[in-house]
Protein backbone atom coordinates (compact mmCIF):
# COMPACT_ATOMS: atom_id res chain seq x y z
CA UNK A 1 0.00 0.00 0.00
CA UNK A 2 1.32 3.59 -0.70
CA UNK A 3 0.66 6.55 1.22
CA UNK A 4 -0.04 9.60 -0.25
CA UNK A 5 -0.52 12.60 2.33
CA UNK A 6 -3.05 11.26 4.87
CA UNK A 7 -4.43 8.76 2.57
CA UNK A 8 -3.46 5.39 2.05
CA UNK A 9 -3.73 3.95 -1.54
CA UNK A 10 -4.59 -0.06 -1.93
CA UNK A 11 -3.78 -1.36 -5.23
CA UNK A 12 -6.67 -3.87 -6.12
CA UNK A 13 -7.12 -6.29 -8.56
CA UNK A 14 -10.39 -7.19 -10.08
CA UNK A 15 -10.94 -11.35 -10.27
CA UNK A 16 -13.59 -11.29 -12.62
CA UNK A 17 -14.77 -8.95 -15.39
CA UNK A 18 -18.09 -9.64 -16.02
CA UNK A 19 -21.12 -7.00 -15.80
CA UNK A 20 -21.36 -6.96 -12.19
CA UNK A 21 -17.54 -5.98 -11.86
CA UNK A 22 -18.17 -3.34 -14.55
CA UNK A 23 -21.47 -2.17 -14.25
CA UNK A 24 -20.88 -2.13 -9.61
CA UNK A 25 -17.47 -2.82 -8.78
CA UNK A 26 -15.28 -0.78 -11.36
CA UNK A 27 -17.14 2.61 -10.72
CA UNK A 28 -16.95 2.30 -6.98
CA UNK A 29 -13.29 1.83 -6.89
CA UNK A 30 -12.69 4.68 -9.44
CA UNK A 31 -14.47 7.29 -7.06
CA UNK A 32 -12.39 9.46 -5.92
CA UNK A 33 -12.97 9.78 -2.03
CA UNK A 34 -12.51 6.11 -1.32
CA UNK A 35 -8.77 4.19 -1.12
CA UNK A 36 -8.57 1.86 -4.00
CA UNK A 37 -6.82 2.04 -7.35
CA UNK A 38 -7.48 -0.99 -9.86
CA UNK A 39 -3.74 -2.35 -11.09
CA UNK A 40 -5.34 -5.11 -12.62
CA UNK A 41 -8.41 -7.61 -14.20
CA UNK A 42 -8.49 -11.18 -14.29
CA UNK A 43 -10.49 -13.29 -16.46
CA UNK A 44 -10.52 -15.93 -18.81
CA UNK A 45 -12.13 -14.19 -21.56
CA UNK A 46 -8.97 -11.98 -22.43
CA UNK A 47 -10.77 -10.24 -25.78
CA UNK A 48 -14.24 -9.47 -23.88
CA UNK A 49 -12.54 -8.10 -20.79
CA UNK A 50 -10.21 -5.75 -23.36
CA UNK A 51 -13.40 -4.54 -24.85
CA UNK A 52 -15.30 -3.73 -21.52
CA UNK A 53 -12.37 -2.02 -20.63
CA UNK A 54 -12.52 0.34 -23.07
CA UNK A 55 -15.92 1.71 -22.25
CA UNK A 56 -14.36 3.17 -19.24
CA UNK A 57 -11.37 4.42 -21.84
CA UNK A 58 -8.86 2.17 -20.32
CA UNK A 59 -6.52 -0.17 -22.35
CA UNK A 60 -4.23 -3.02 -21.50
CA UNK A 61 -1.21 -0.43 -20.70
CA UNK A 62 -3.94 1.35 -18.16
CA UNK A 63 -4.76 -2.09 -16.35
CA UNK A 64 -3.10 -5.42 -16.39
CA UNK A 65 -5.10 -8.11 -18.15
CA UNK A 66 -5.15 -11.69 -16.84
CA UNK A 67 -6.44 -15.23 -17.63
CA UNK A 68 -6.01 -16.16 -14.32
CA UNK A 69 -5.26 -14.79 -10.57
CA UNK A 70 -2.57 -17.30 -10.22
CA UNK A 71 -0.49 -15.70 -13.10
CA UNK A 72 -1.70 -12.47 -12.30
CA UNK A 73 -0.35 -12.55 -8.50
CA UNK A 74 3.03 -14.05 -9.98
CA UNK A 75 3.79 -10.99 -12.20
CA UNK A 76 4.74 -8.84 -8.76
CA UNK A 77 7.77 -7.22 -10.14
CA UNK A 78 5.33 -5.28 -12.34
CA UNK A 79 2.41 -4.55 -9.89
CA UNK A 80 2.29 -4.13 -6.44
CA UNK A 81 -1.24 -5.45 -5.40
CA UNK A 82 -2.60 -5.59 -1.50
CA UNK A 83 -5.62 -6.53 -2.82
CA UNK A 84 -8.08 -8.92 -4.46
CA UNK A 85 -12.11 -8.20 -5.04
CA UNK A 86 -13.48 -11.76 -6.45
CA UNK A 87 -16.42 -10.95 -8.50
CA UNK A 88 -17.19 -14.31 -10.50
CA UNK A 89 -19.80 -16.89 -10.29
CA UNK A 90 -19.78 -19.12 -6.66
CA UNK A 91 -18.35 -22.34 -8.42
CA UNK A 92 -15.12 -20.99 -8.45
CA UNK A 93 -15.64 -17.88 -6.00
CA UNK A 94 -13.48 -19.44 -2.90
CA UNK A 95 -11.11 -21.30 -4.74
CA UNK A 96 -9.91 -17.70 -6.11
CA UNK A 97 -10.23 -16.37 -2.46
CA UNK A 98 -7.96 -19.11 -1.41
CA UNK A 99 -5.16 -18.51 -3.84
CA UNK A 100 -4.98 -14.58 -2.86
CA UNK A 101 -5.03 -15.42 0.76
CA UNK A 102 -2.39 -18.04 0.15
CA UNK A 103 -0.53 -15.03 -1.24
CA UNK A 104 -1.32 -12.40 1.45
CA UNK A 105 -3.48 -10.24 0.07
CA UNK A 106 -6.59 -8.80 1.69
CA UNK A 107 -9.47 -10.30 -0.14
CA UNK A 108 -13.67 -8.98 -1.02
CA UNK A 109 -15.75 -12.00 -2.06
CA UNK A 110 -18.99 -11.27 -3.97
CA UNK A 111 -22.26 -13.17 -2.79
CA UNK A 112 -23.42 -15.50 -2.89
CA UNK A 113 -19.39 -16.83 -2.10
CA UNK A 114 -20.27 -20.43 -2.48
CA UNK A 115 -19.98 -23.52 0.30
CA UNK A 116 -20.25 -21.91 3.88
CA UNK A 117 -17.87 -24.34 5.37
CA UNK A 118 -15.02 -23.87 3.01
CA UNK A 119 -16.27 -19.68 3.94
CA UNK A 120 -15.34 -20.34 7.22
CA UNK A 121 -11.80 -22.39 6.66
CA UNK A 122 -10.38 -19.30 4.94
CA UNK A 123 -11.82 -16.61 7.01
CA UNK A 124 -9.55 -18.80 9.98
CA UNK A 125 -6.72 -18.90 7.21
CA UNK A 126 -7.06 -14.83 6.75
CA UNK A 127 -7.59 -14.22 10.11
CA UNK A 128 -4.30 -16.03 10.74
CA UNK A 129 -2.01 -13.84 8.72
CA UNK A 130 -3.83 -10.63 9.65
CA UNK A 131 -6.06 -9.90 6.30
CA UNK A 132 -8.82 -8.31 5.82
CA UNK A 133 -11.73 -11.19 4.35
CA UNK A 134 -14.61 -9.64 3.43
CA UNK A 135 -17.97 -11.01 2.69
CA UNK A 136 -19.55 -8.32 0.07
CA UNK A 137 -23.32 -8.84 0.22
CA UNK A 138 -24.19 -5.39 -1.80
CA UNK A 139 -28.10 -5.76 -0.02
CA UNK A 140 -26.79 -5.85 2.93
CA UNK A 141 -25.02 -2.18 2.38
CA UNK A 142 -27.92 -0.21 0.69
CA UNK A 143 -28.91 3.07 1.93
CA UNK A 144 -32.05 2.36 3.98
CA UNK A 145 -29.70 -0.28 6.32
CA UNK A 146 -29.28 2.63 8.86
CA UNK A 147 -32.84 3.66 9.05
CA UNK A 148 -34.40 0.48 9.52
CA UNK A 149 -31.59 -0.50 11.99
CA UNK A 150 -32.98 2.26 13.95
CA UNK A 151 -36.62 1.74 13.72
CA UNK A 152 -36.41 -2.10 14.43
CA UNK A 153 -33.77 -0.80 17.89
CA UNK A 154 -37.66 1.32 19.05
CA UNK A 155 -39.94 -1.59 17.63
CA UNK A 156 -37.96 -5.25 18.38
CA UNK A 157 -39.93 -6.34 21.56
CA UNK A 158 -43.18 -5.68 19.63
CA UNK A 159 -42.12 -7.01 16.22
CA UNK A 160 -45.09 -9.69 15.24
CA UNK A 161 -43.76 -10.67 11.71
CA UNK A 162 -41.66 -10.08 8.54
CA UNK A 163 -42.96 -10.92 4.84
CA UNK A 164 -40.22 -10.93 1.99
CA UNK A 165 -41.68 -10.30 -1.67
CA UNK A 166 -38.47 -10.55 -3.83
CA UNK A 167 -39.53 -10.97 -7.72
CA UNK A 168 -38.15 -9.73 -10.98
CA UNK A 169 -37.35 -10.83 -14.63
CA UNK A 170 -35.07 -13.11 -15.15
CA UNK A 171 -35.34 -12.52 -18.86
CA UNK A 172 -34.41 -9.00 -17.90
CA UNK A 173 -31.23 -9.38 -16.36
CA UNK A 174 -29.95 -12.61 -17.77
CA UNK A 175 -31.32 -12.74 -21.33
CA UNK A 176 -30.37 -16.16 -23.01
CA UNK A 177 -27.84 -17.20 -20.49
CA UNK A 178 -28.91 -20.57 -20.04
CA UNK A 179 -26.24 -21.14 -17.48
CA UNK A 180 -28.53 -19.72 -14.82
CA UNK A 181 -30.99 -22.55 -15.60
CA UNK A 182 -28.33 -24.97 -15.09
CA UNK A 183 -25.89 -26.71 -11.87
CA UNK A 184 -22.80 -25.21 -11.67
CA UNK A 185 -19.41 -26.96 -11.22
CA UNK A 186 -15.89 -25.64 -10.70
CA UNK A 187 -15.77 -26.85 -14.38
CA UNK A 188 -19.19 -25.65 -15.74
CA UNK A 189 -20.38 -22.34 -15.32
CA UNK A 190 -24.14 -22.34 -13.06
CA UNK A 191 -25.88 -21.25 -10.03
CA UNK A 192 -28.74 -22.11 -7.94
CA UNK A 193 -31.65 -20.49 -10.11
CA UNK A 194 -33.65 -17.75 -8.37
CA UNK A 195 -32.15 -18.64 -4.78
CA UNK A 196 -29.18 -16.35 -6.47
CA UNK A 197 -31.69 -13.17 -5.88
CA UNK A 198 -32.85 -14.68 -2.54
CA UNK A 199 -29.70 -13.98 -0.79
CA UNK A 200 -30.11 -10.57 -0.94
CA UNK A 201 -32.85 -9.93 1.30
CA UNK A 202 -31.68 -13.20 3.64
CA UNK A 203 -28.21 -11.03 3.51
CA UNK A 204 -30.16 -7.90 4.74
CA UNK A 205 -32.32 -9.43 7.46
CA UNK A 206 -28.83 -11.20 8.62
CA UNK A 207 -27.70 -7.87 9.29
CA UNK A 208 -31.00 -6.61 10.90
CA UNK A 209 -32.08 -9.22 13.03
CA UNK A 210 -29.17 -11.82 12.97
CA UNK A 211 -29.22 -15.79 12.19
CA UNK A 212 -32.40 -17.23 11.15
CA UNK A 213 -33.68 -20.95 11.81
CA UNK A 214 -34.86 -22.61 9.24
CA UNK A 215 -38.79 -24.01 9.27
CA UNK A 216 -39.69 -24.77 6.10
CA UNK A 217 -39.57 -23.91 1.96
CA UNK A 218 -41.19 -25.10 -1.62
CA UNK A 219 -39.70 -24.22 -4.56
CA UNK A 220 -40.80 -24.59 -8.07
CA UNK A 221 -38.44 -26.05 -11.16
CA UNK A 222 -38.89 -25.96 -14.85
CA UNK A 223 -39.35 -28.72 -17.11
CA UNK A 224 -36.51 -27.51 -18.97
CA UNK A 225 -34.59 -25.85 -16.41
CA UNK A 226 -32.18 -27.74 -13.39
CA UNK A 227 -32.24 -24.67 -10.97
CA UNK A 228 -35.92 -23.40 -9.08
CA UNK A 229 -37.16 -20.07 -10.59
CA UNK A 230 -39.66 -19.56 -7.81
CA UNK A 231 -40.68 -20.42 -4.14
CA UNK A 232 -41.51 -19.45 -0.80
CA UNK A 233 -39.62 -20.42 2.37
CA UNK A 234 -40.81 -20.20 6.28
CA UNK A 235 -38.24 -18.99 8.90
CA UNK A 236 -37.86 -17.70 12.41
CA UNK A 237 -35.99 -15.15 13.69
CA UNK A 238 -35.12 -15.60 17.51
CA UNK A 239 -35.21 -11.45 18.35
CA UNK A 240 -37.68 -11.84 21.25
CA UNK A 241 -39.08 -14.47 23.64
CA UNK A 242 -41.47 -15.55 21.47
CA UNK A 243 -39.61 -15.52 17.71
CA UNK A 244 -40.55 -13.55 14.92
CA UNK A 245 -42.12 -15.68 11.88
CA UNK A 246 -40.24 -14.41 8.29
CA UNK A 247 -41.97 -15.62 5.36
CA UNK A 248 -41.17 -15.05 2.21
CA UNK A 249 -41.96 -15.31 -1.69
CA UNK A 250 -39.86 -15.48 -4.43
CA UNK A 251 -39.96 -15.56 -8.09
CA UNK A 252 -37.82 -14.84 -11.23
CA UNK A 253 -40.54 -15.50 -13.67
CA UNK A 254 -42.51 -12.50 -12.45
CA UNK A 255 -43.31 -9.91 -16.07
CA UNK A 256 -44.05 -6.50 -14.45
CA UNK A 257 -46.28 -4.63 -17.21
CA UNK A 258 -44.65 -2.27 -19.22
CA UNK A 259 -45.17 1.47 -18.72
CA UNK A 260 -47.45 2.33 -15.86
CA UNK A 261 -47.68 0.17 -12.65
CA UNK A 262 -46.07 -1.97 -10.50
CA UNK A 263 -42.02 -2.94 -11.52
CA UNK A 264 -40.22 -5.53 -10.23
CA UNK A 265 -40.80 -6.19 -6.29
CA UNK A 266 -38.03 -6.01 -3.94
CA UNK A 267 -39.85 -5.48 -0.48
CA UNK A 268 -39.28 -6.73 3.15
CA UNK A 269 -42.39 -5.67 5.36
CA UNK A 270 -42.27 -5.72 8.91
CA UNK A 271 -45.13 -5.43 11.35
CA UNK A 272 -45.56 -4.68 15.14
CA UNK A 273 -48.25 -5.16 17.49
CA UNK A 274 -48.18 -1.58 18.10
CA UNK A 275 -49.89 -0.88 14.30
CA UNK A 276 -46.44 -0.06 13.28
CA UNK A 277 -45.49 -0.64 9.85
CA UNK A 278 -41.75 -0.77 8.27
CA UNK A 279 -41.21 -1.61 4.74
CA UNK A 280 -37.64 -1.50 2.77
CA UNK A 281 -38.44 -1.02 -0.65
CA UNK A 282 -36.41 -0.67 -4.09
CA UNK A 283 -33.69 -3.54 -2.36
CA UNK A 284 -33.82 -1.50 0.44
CA UNK A 285 -32.50 1.82 -1.19
CA UNK A 286 -36.45 3.30 0.04
CA UNK A 287 -37.64 3.24 3.93
CA UNK A 288 -41.42 3.82 4.21
CA UNK A 289 -42.85 3.84 8.32
CA UNK A 290 -46.30 3.89 8.36
CA UNK A 291 -46.73 4.65 4.64
CA UNK A 292 -44.70 8.05 5.00
CA UNK A 293 -41.15 7.98 3.15
CA UNK A 294 -38.54 8.07 5.60
CA UNK A 295 -35.56 8.00 2.58
CA UNK A 296 -34.39 11.31 1.33
CA UNK A 297 -33.10 10.61 -1.88
CA UNK A 298 -34.98 8.96 -5.06
CA UNK A 299 -33.49 5.32 -6.05
CA UNK A 300 -30.34 5.79 -8.20
CA UNK A 301 -31.28 4.80 -11.95
CA UNK A 302 -28.60 1.95 -11.04
CA UNK A 303 -29.37 0.37 -7.62
CA UNK A 304 -26.34 -1.23 -6.68
CA UNK A 305 -24.52 1.91 -7.54
CA UNK A 306 -24.76 3.87 -3.47
CA UNK A 307 -24.50 -0.23 -2.32
CA UNK A 308 -21.34 -0.50 -4.03
CA UNK A 309 -19.92 2.12 -2.85
CA UNK A 310 -20.49 1.52 0.66
CA UNK A 311 -19.04 -1.74 0.67
CA UNK A 312 -15.66 -0.05 -0.60
CA UNK A 313 -15.65 2.27 2.23
CA UNK A 314 -16.08 -0.63 4.57
CA UNK A 315 -13.33 -3.35 2.60
CA UNK A 316 -11.07 0.32 3.56
CA UNK A 317 -11.81 0.37 6.98
CA UNK A 318 -11.02 -3.68 7.21
CA UNK A 319 -7.75 -3.43 5.32
CA UNK A 320 -7.06 -0.77 7.45
CA UNK A 321 -7.49 -2.85 10.33
CA UNK A 322 -6.50 -6.08 9.21
CA UNK A 323 -9.86 -7.93 10.18
CA UNK A 324 -12.59 -9.58 8.58
CA UNK A 325 -16.44 -9.41 8.62
CA UNK A 326 -17.94 -12.62 7.36
CA UNK A 327 -21.30 -13.64 7.24
CA UNK A 328 -21.13 -17.41 6.51
CA UNK A 329 -24.61 -17.88 8.15
CA UNK A 330 -26.52 -16.43 5.02
CA UNK A 331 -25.22 -19.25 2.42
CA UNK A 332 -25.72 -21.69 5.16
CA UNK A 333 -29.50 -20.69 5.37
CA UNK A 334 -29.70 -20.99 1.18
CA UNK A 335 -28.52 -24.18 1.26
CA UNK A 336 -30.96 -25.27 3.88
CA UNK A 337 -33.90 -23.72 2.00
CA UNK A 338 -32.50 -25.59 -1.05
CA UNK A 339 -31.73 -28.72 0.29
CA UNK A 340 -34.92 -29.31 2.38
CA UNK A 341 -37.39 -27.90 0.24
CA UNK A 342 -40.66 -29.55 -1.57
CA UNK A 343 -40.24 -29.87 -5.65
CA UNK A 344 -42.71 -28.83 -7.45
CA UNK A 345 -42.35 -29.04 -11.47
CA UNK A 346 -43.34 -26.12 -13.39
CA UNK A 347 -43.55 -25.71 -17.04
CA UNK A 348 -40.56 -24.67 -19.48
CA UNK A 349 -39.88 -21.23 -19.56
CA UNK A 350 -37.35 -19.74 -21.97
CA UNK A 351 -34.66 -17.21 -21.61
Amino acid sequence: MEQQGAKTTVNIVLGGFGEIATKAHLPAIQRSDNNFRLVAIVDPNRDAALERLSHFSLSEEDIGVYQSLSSCLQDCNHYDIDAVAVCTPSTVTLDLALVAIRAGKHVLVEKPPGDWRRLREIKQMAEGQQLAFFTAYHTAACVGYPLAKSWLNKNLDSLQKVHVTWKESVKKWHPGQIWVTRKGTSAVQGCDGVLDIVFNPLSLLYALLGPLTYQESNLEVPKNWETPIAGSFNLIAANNDKGIPVTGDFAWNYEPASGAGPGEIWTIDFESSNSSVMSLQDGGNQEYVDSERVTSEPTAPYPLKPEYENIYRTFANLIETSTSSVDDTTPKLLEEIQGNAEIRSGPPYEL
